[in-house]
């Protein structure tokens, strides 16, 4: 195995050493890149050796180290694996790089990006494997001229960057740089996307051959991040129909006779924790005052009858392969700023794959649905809707996919599913999301003792650390069979097994159409947010920019105030009044209704969805007013602890 992965690395350079390179990096994710900055190249290129995870992983992680140091003592790769190793570090410290000034975002010259890296291919352009023995070399390929000295925030937690990548051909080369963030999972989509493509193309059916996902490049360069290809001309479906508020984008240019989108959702939000009889019979009023608008996308980009029956054609072919494909690999998380629309083709392009293999049954909220088909998504379609050219097309993917491309996704999956270093979702998040809920328990009970929150701390979260890491290494044990049990199901779907049953392909077809526009499954979907810790905590130091230093108080308030959710609608206090969202804001004070002089200006419905922007605006009101005392949760559980280790210092937030 080792010759076969040497011989691969030099005869396939381009394809093979980033994903040697990402494997090597695991040993030192999690240490802090910052020391980087102005280290030479070869002290740079030195590979750590010291691996900080289980034993399968440091085996993984040893072997990826030798194999890099016996590619380095060939001189005819030695080059190009010191210069791929340098610039990956140095992208992975890009990552993770907070500017102090907002306003300036420029790469700070000890970065080293503005040199050429002319060994290495420029990361996220395609280039096809070669079939013949001829090895390609930098003559054949672009590499790293530079990278600009600026880049841009896109938004996000993780603050990913948008970088440009000036190649040697001359060409710039958009890319998507993020950090904190396990990309390898999308790196398999895509390659399962391509093995799809390939065997549609090489399908004697012309009605196959063409029939593709659109797909885009993806490059782990650790298990902590990596570069993606920015997806030029594509924009979120949600930005078309709602705008980046909720209060523009077509449904309000083009139907403000309906009620708004921000409306329709406070009102599903207000019923996400009732019955499913309530919610469906919301659900469906919500559906009779707002109407679907997504067919003026095409009127407005494609004025050519000609041009615009031929790109809604591509659309609905699109969403069609996208929709099988992703439900036989189980892919979750499908809303509509996780799939981008190409404003030239009108293909849809699906993003952010962390949910897959049907883990979006097992969130809190499951997801009761195959793939997304809302009536915006079908009203692209044109007047016969799923008839027609979408059902057919699922029916030719599905059939195609039984009949050629079965094994050939399920060998490829088997490679990813069974890595020691696929998770699970056995994480450290996981783990110290199980302390913090442990820990609230235990400040509940000592605080109704009588005694002062940290009183034996010390040992009380030692004992919770055991005990969490004895309930997750259970889970942990049970990878292999979770793996199987992967494997097992996508098996199923593409037998056309449905709740033990077997289907025709028309059969299977027409039920996965079926269970997508239930309005009973759809009723399901809708509930608030509810913030992980760390989450909340990047949140709110990223996104929002608040003080470092307080940042473990206003995790310690949120916890106790709401439990994280935004939902939540607490009270009625002694004197009437209520207490809206993530922050518990007052309507007897703050919001309105009740009182006309409502002093954050803001309807308290508007408190209680998952955009929580409007509340920190009032949360700042409030704190400049009163500080932290104007919040009992604070008063009583946080103050005078020790909020930094118990909320915070575990968060990787600077």
């Amino acid at each position: 195995m080792r010759s076969m992965s040497e011989r691969c690395a030099k005869e396939h350079p381009f394809h093979v050493l980033p994903t040697i390179v990402a494997l090597a990096n695991a040993s030192s994710a999690s240490d802090n890149l910052d020391t980087l900055s102005g280290r030479t190249r070869d002290s740079v290129s030195s590979v750590p050796e010291k691996a900080k995870s289980d034993s399968e992983e440091r085996g993984r992680i040893a072997g990826a180290n030798q194999l890099l140091a016996e590619l380095r003592a060939s001189d005819r790769i030695k080059t190009h694996v010191d210069e791929l190793l340098d610039l990956s570090r140095r992208l992975m410290q890009l990552s993770l790089y907070k500017s102090s000034d907002k306003n300036n975002l420029e790469i700070p010259p000890s970065f080293l990006l503005d040199q050429p890296y002319a060994s290495v291919a420029v990361l996220t352009n395609h280039i096809p494997v070669s079939r013949s023995r001829k090895r390609l070399s930098t003559r054949d390929v672009p590499t790293v001229a530079r990278y600009e000295g600026s880049f841009a925030f896109v938004g996000g937690i993780n603050a990913p960057k948008k970088i440009l990548c000036r190649g040697s051909d001359g060409r710039v080369y958009v890319q998507l740089l993020k950090g904190n963030d396990d990309m390898r999972q999308d790196a398999v989509m895509q390659q399962v996307f391509n093995v799809v493509n390939a065997l549609f193309a090489e399908s004697e059916n012309q009605e196959i051959t063409r029939l593709r996902l659109r797909t885009y490049k993806v490059v782990p360069l650790s298990p902590k991040g990596g570069v993606l290809e920015w997806c030029s001309n594509a924009e979120p479906i949600s930005l078309f129909l709602v705008g980046w508020n909720l209060g523009e984008g077509a449904h309000t240019r083009l139907r403000p006779q309906d009620a708004s989108a921000r409306d329709c959702r406070k009102d599903i939000l207000d019923v996400a924790k009732k019955s499913f009889e309530e919610r469906h019979l919301v659900f469906m009023e919500v559906c009779r005052k707002i109407q679907p608008v997504f067919r003026y996308f095409f009127f407005e980009n494609f004025r050519n009858p000609g041009k615009w029956f031929e790109r809604r054609q591509a659309y609905t072919k699109s969403v069609a392969v996208s929709s099988i494909v992703g439900y036989i690999l189980g892919l979750g998380d499908r809303h509509v700023n996780n799939i981008l629309i190409d404003k030239r083709t009108a293909e849809v392009v699906h993003i952010d794959f962390g949910i897959a293999f049907d883990k979006g049954q097992t969130l809190p909220t499951p997801e009761t649905v195959p793939f997304r088909l809302t009536r915006d998504i079908i009203d692209g379609m044109g007047a016969l809707g799923v008839s027609g050219t979408f059902t057919k097309s699922c029916e030719r993917v599905m059939q195609s996919l039984r009949d050629a491309a079965g094994e050939v996704i399920l060998t490829v999956l088997e490679v990813f599913l069974w890595d020691p270093l696929y998770d699970w979702d056995v994480s450290e998040e996981k783990l110290m999301m199980v302390q913090s809920e442990d820990a609230a328990s235990l400040h509940t009970l000592e605080r109704s003792k009588g005694r002062k929150s940290g009183i034996n701390a010390p040992s009380t979260k030692q004992d919770l650390n055991r005990a969490a890491k004895d309930k997750l290494s259970k889970e942990k044990g049970r990878k292999n069979e979770m793996a199987s049990r992967a494997l097992a199901t996508v098996r199923e779907k593409l037998q056309g097994i449905v709740d033990g049953h077997p289907l025709s392909v028309p059969g299977q077809t027409a039920y996965l159409i079926q269970q997508a526009r239930d309005s009973g499954n759809l009723s399901r979907l809708g509930e608030a947010k509810e913030f992980e810790r760390c989450e909340l905590a990047r949140t709110l130091r990223y996104t929002f920019g608040f003080d470092r230093e307080t940042l473990g108080d206003w995790v310690c308030l949120v916890r106790w105030e709401s439990s994280f959710d935004t939902s939540k609608k607490g009270g009625p206090n002694s004197n009437g009044s209520f207490d809206h969202g993530l922050f518990q804001i007052n309507d007897g004070y703050w919001c309105y209704p009740p009182p006309e002089y409502a002093d954050c200006n803001i309807a308290c419905d508007d408190l209680r969805d998952d955009d929580i922007t409007d509340d920190i605006d009032c949360v700042r009101i409030i704190f400049n007013r009163h500080g932290f005392i104007a919040w009992h949760g604070w008063e009583n559980f946080c103050n005078g602890t020790d909020v930094e280790n118990d909320w915070v210092a575990d968060c990787n937030v600077d």
